[in-house]
């Protein structure tokens, strides 16, 4: 069966705003797709049919109606080659943490933990989101990502942004 065309082209980012009175849109899921346009990856919404700033859009428009909006953000980057070992095309391992001992791969995870934050940075001075979920654990020292060290851009951005991951809010 072929594949359906992408349809997307014609839905308005505002539609939603009148449905919801908060939001968390999935800015980044573990694909490494991201649904904004950043200066980070070309794996972006921006190289799609729909080519528009997806998540700035949707932020603009419940911002417009007043409300609240969050970003969701999974740490797990499945097609990030600093993710997995040794690499993101033929890796096997386990889906919420990396397949390789951070401890013991510094370096390596220094270098990951480096991209991701800046993710987390575009995210919070582009659209200063009024909450951030996090989907992981957040647990050393199998997946430390180490989220305390962009608490201060994401609050600089939004001083009352809500921080949470699974084990919590930080």
């Amino acid at each position: 069966m072929p594949a359906l065309p992408y349809r997307m082209l014609s839905i308005s980012p505002t539609t939603p705003c009148t449905l919801v009175y908060r939001t968390r849109f999935t800015t980044v899921h573990c694909d490494g797709f991201l649904n904004w346009n950043s200066s980070l990856s070309n794996y972006t919404i921006m190289h799609t049919p729909y080519g528009r700033d997806l998540y700035g859009e949707l932020a603009a428009a419940l911002r417009r109606k007043e409300m609240r909006v969050g970003a969701y953000v999974c740490p797990s980057l499945w097609n990030n080659d600093l993710y997995w070992a040794p690499d993101a095309l033929t890796a096997l391992g386990p889906v919420c943490r990396p397949n390789y001992s951070p401890a013991a791969n510094a370096s390596l995870w220094q270098a990951y933990l480096t991209h991701l934050h800046g993710l987390v940075g575009e995210l919070a001075d582009q659209y200063a989101p009024d909450a951030f979920w996090f989907d992981c654990v957040n647990s050393p020292p199998a997946a430390d990502t180490r989220l305390e060290q962009v608490l201060g851009t994401i609050r600089g951005a939004n001083s009352e942004a809500v921080i949470n991951t699974r084990g919590g809010v930080l």
